[in-house]
């Protein structure tokens, strides 16, 4: 676990934050209140890794509205930033995001759920990137129930975490299950091929470069 994230651990309540988000201001507390919710985090725009990621959540994301789970994303990044960065998204991975991302152009969010030191400068070279995701599950008391963090080159097995909600709500009956299946997860292997190049997104999308099972 980063040092950094002491101040939201499992078990304790996500504080209360107000941000900017593609779909207006969002105050976290209301947003979420009588639901489960997932908050992933993207340490920044433009890259590979979270434009698959978010594409697969979009897709995803009916079986969440099932469970009674909100989806929720942050980056690391402007508003005007965000919305060329979900331009490309929706373009490549054939979808339309439906579901709010903060805009953390301030880094006062990133701060509050302890994702980079309240000392780190505001701006300088490591301005709007972070070196980590993190997902964190939070039940209907808005209680979180577990934290992920990942490298910054590593995708996120989003039906993994679809399972860890259906389990922390039905401890006795999972209402999903992980297949193991390298095709459940979010890697540039599985992604549409982009319809134009872009200088993030290598043009490398062939059935050859699958992950083994």
């Amino acid at each position: 676990m980063p040092p950094a994230a002491a101040s939201v651990r499992v078990g304790s309540k996500i504080p209360k934050m107000i941000g900017t988000t593609q779909m207006g201001t969002i105050k976290l507390h209301d947003y979420i209140d009588g639901a489960w919710t997932l908050l992933l985090t993207f340490p920044q725009d433009f890259h590979p890794v979270w434009a698959t990621e978010l594409g697969m959540l979009t897709k995803l994301k009916p079986q969440f509205d099932a469970r009674n789970c909100r989806v929720l994303g942050l980056s690391v990044g402007s508003l005007k930033q965000q919305a060329r960065f979900l331009d490309d998204v929706n373009e490549t991975q054939d979808v339309q995001v439906n579901f709010p991302i903060f805009a953390d152009e301030s880094g006062d969010l990133s701060r509050t759920l302890g994702l980079i030191s309240p000392s780190a400068p505001v701006h300088g070279s490591e301005h709007f990137k972070l070196p980590y995701s993190a997902a964190f599950l939070l039940d209907i008391d808005m209680i979180v129930q577990f934290v992920f963090y990942y490298p910054v080159a590593v995708g996120r097995n989003l039906l993994f975490e679809c399972w860890m909600d259906c389990s922390s709500q039905h401890t006795t009956k999972w209402c999903c299950q992980p297949t193991g299946r390298s095709t459940t997860t979010c890697s540039l292997s599985q992604t549409s091929r982009p319809t134009r190049p872009r200088r993030y997104f290598p043009m490398v999308f062939t059935n050859s470069s699958r992950i083994s099972e």
